[in-house]
């Protein structure tokens, strides 16, 4: 039955309200993993100690989408823009980034990696390399192949959707 355990090792597959298919029952679940606060606080903490949680999650955001304006950043966190001004200040303490005034608005800050700060970034890269590298490795190097066509393709089509979607409102 799609949603439901098949065996010992499904049980965080959502099932108190189960999704009507399979697939969407186990991305979901990767999701809740990936996004799960211990575990991203876990991770990140094994990366860096030049700083909280709070502000790696905002230099990690930075290298991930590009964004360099502390509104976009708080945008794409989720955060409010004083946590976001409040972990920049922090980053920038920590010697991780700089602001500068943005040279076309004057009004607008940018944000922009030091090198020690673009290291850190990598550091949480190379965790989340880590942890994947442990969960297939004893995968064969085909199955990892398949799965990366796939899931590539997935978040290229996730994309078109969501762009639809953006569209019509």
């Amino acid at each position: 039955m799609a949603g439901m355990p098949s065996t010992p090792h499904d049980h965080r597959l959502p099932i108190a309200l189960p999704y009507r298919d399979d697939l969407t029952s186990a991305v979901a679940a990767l999701i809740n993993l990936a996004t799960n606060p211990t575990f991203q606080r876990e991770i990140t903490a094994a990366a860096s100690d030049k700083a909280d949680y709070t502000a790696l999650q905002v230099l990690r955001t930075m290298s991930f989408t590009q964004l360099r304006r502390p509104s976009a950043l708080a945008s794409e966190t989720g955060l409010a823009r004083s946590q976001v001004s409040k972990a920049l200040d922090r980053l920038e303490a920590a010697g991780l980034v700089t602001r500068q005034r943005d040279e076309d608005d004057g009004r607008g800050v940018g944000v922009e990696f030091t090198d020690e700060g673009r290291s850190v970034a990598q550091a949480l890269y190379d965790v989340g390399d880590e942890f994947f590298a442990e969960v297939v490795g004893e995968w064969a190097k085909e199955d990892v192949n398949n799965l990366t066509v796939l899931v590539s393709r997935f978040v290229k089509d996730a994309r078109d959707v969501v762009e639809r979607l953006h569209a019509k409102s």
